[in-house]
């Protein structure tokens, strides 16, 4: 159910209220990789839980960028409105496949094909050199797994994925091991889907609230340097991918039969945050802010103490802060549900 509760204009109210995702098959390879209890609590619950359109901003702004990118190869205007055309037969065949309308579904696939068809033969670049928002299905132990790549660049077999990030994340080791294995799966997918095998992976990191000032003040080790990153992704082996979907698609399984509170989400997954080191005055009277932005590494910190102490009059002190469930506290839409979520805070 979505609200305006501040009152935003209509025109992104309405961008809020459309639904970009293709649903289609068992499960994606984003909630393979995340938590089974959300999974779950999601289908339980569809329709049933309050959001509000401010709470969806990011969102459309990383929606806008994808497709702005998603098009960048794609010059002509005629050639830009029929792969608007290709794109929008996504929504319709996933429509009619919940709708489990199977004569007008393999037409409306067989129509994707032949404007895809169409779009190689007048335009000779697409889906030659360059493949952006494919999707692809992969039946694995009597599921169907769903993956959405970004672009993949065919004659570099370069697979990228573009992801619009807080800067929180650039020290966060458990964000990039999520995306480093779901780019890993797509690989592996787009192996089984097009025989093509994927010799680079990269991600473009592209962080919404980075600031100019702390790149300027902060290490490279605690705060991106840049706005846009290109990190490369360690590949792993087919077989590694594999071995490593089976068994999640084992625990979905199992969570689905046993219900939700039959997991405990990890720490990872609750989005435990890292431990921080903030710097204060030693004066007691004038500790009511750190004196710079956190630090991730002890170290950082301690070394900024030894560099700046001799400004103030009683020196300066370290101070560590253990990180917080943020997805807990912060974003999961369940918690009100969750047993676990009530007994680790009393709630």
């Amino acid at each position: 159910m979505l609200t305006n509760k501040y009152n935003l204009p209509e025109v992104i109210v309405k961008a809020a209220s459309q639904d970009h995702y293709v649903a289609s098959g068992d499960i994606s390879v984003t909630s393979l990789i995340d938590s089974p209890k959300i999974r779950v609590y999601k289908r339980m619950y569809r329709g049933k839980i309050e959001k509000d359109v401010s709470e969806m901003l990011m969102a459309i702004e990383g929606t806008a960028l994808h497709h702005i990118l998603e098009l960048a190869d794609v010059y002509n205007a005629d050639a830009k409105k029929m792969y608007r055309a290709y794109e929008t037969l996504d929504n319709v065949i996933a429509d009619l496949n919940a709708k489990k309308d199977r004569e007008n579904y393999k037409k409306a696939i067989q129509v994707k094909e032949m404007l895809g068809d169409i779009l190689a033969s007048a335009f000779p670049h697409f889906r030659k050199y360059v493949m952006t928002e494919e999707i692809m299905h992969v039946d694995i132990k009597g599921w169907m797994l769903k993956g959405q790549f970004d672009r993949l660049e065919i004659d570099k077999r370069k697979l990228i994925d573009f992801k619009k990030v807080s800067v929180w994340s650039y020290a966060n080791k458990y964000e990039s091991e999520q995306h480093n294995l779901q780019q890993n799966i797509y690989r592996w997918m787009i192996k089984k889907t097009f025989d093509i095998d994927v010799a680079q992976s990269v991600l473009i990191r592209w962080y919404r609230d980075w600031q100019k000032s702390k790149a300027a003040t902060m290490p490279s080790s605690s705060y991106p340097p840049q706005r846009v990153q290109e990190v490369e992704v360690p590949l792993m082996s087919y077989r590694e991918i594999e071995e490593y979907v089976s068994e999640r698609i084992d625990l979905h399984q199992r969570v689905e039969r046993e219900g939700p509170e039959s997991y405990q989400c990890t720490p990872q997954e609750k989005w435990q945050g890292a431990s921080e080191w903030k710097v204060y005055n030693a004066d007691p009277e004038k500790q009511k802010r750190a004196l710079t932005s956190p630090f991730y590494r002890e170290n950082d910190a301690l070394k900024w103490q030894l560099e700046n102490e001799h400004k103030y009059p009683l020196g300066v002190i370290v101070k560590k802060v253990e990180g917080e469930n943020r997805r807990c506290k912060e974003y999961c839409e369940f918690r009100n549900f969750c047993k676990q979520y009530h007994e680790e805070n009393n709630a």
